[in-house]
């Protein structure tokens, strides 16, 4: 996301609402061992399919490898002796390992894909670049109005430009949307 038409540089002298788009994925974390044995379930095309096997979980990416032929998705490094495998996404369901569920929802930025945590303040450095533009900073959308609905694997939610922040207005996007680029921001709650 790129804040165009930027103005001059702003202290907030209180809390400014904005919004965030962000998008939905699924992870099994790094705590989950290599190979542990799982059973799940994943809903392809409105289906419900009951699987079972191993996972490969190594480097960050985890597979749901097994011999469930209607788990024919992207190919994990290795398969692990079985037919199938399956990258762990938002169509998994649920990932069972030792009785307990291991997946995890996590939202992240959809340009940068930074994980972030509802309730918490993140902060970045802010540069604005000749052309009045800002591509470094905390990105966000001034109102709800004009944004377009959410696909299936994104978000909206509420934040905060804190009292103090330091941030710039203008447009982003075909739309020329109001928007924001802070060097502080906090994700309040999802609206949508």
């Amino acid at each position: 996301m790129c804040l165009e038409k930027a103005g001059i540089e702003i202290t907030a002298t209180e809390d400014v609402v904005c919004y965030k788009r962000l998008k939905i994925t699924n992870s099994i974390g790094r705590k989950v061992p290599h190979m542990s044995e799982f059973k799940g379930v994943v809903i392809q095309d409105g289906v419900r399919i009951d699987c079972e096997g191993k996972l490969f979980n190594k480097g960050g990416q985890s597979y749901l490898c097994t011999n469930c032929k209607q788990l024919s998705g992207a190919e994990a490094p290795n398969k692990l002796g079985y037919g199938f495998s399956w990258m762990i996404d938002t169509a998994v369901q649920s990932v069972i390992v030792n009785g307990k569920n291991v997946l995890i929802k996590e939202y992240i930025t959809p340009y940068r894909e930074f994980k972030v945590d509802i309730g918490k303040t993140y902060t970045s450095l802010l540069e604005k670049l000749s052309g009045n533009r800002v591509y470094v900073g905390l990105h966000s959308y001034a109102s709800l109005e004009g944004l377009p609905k959410c696909s299936d694997d994104e978000i909206t939610v509420k934040c905060l430009i804190p009292k103090g922040s330091v941030y710039y207005q203008g447009t982003f996007g075909d739309r020329s949307l109001n928007s924001y680029a802070s060097n502080k921001l906090t994700y309040l709650e999802i609206v949508s």
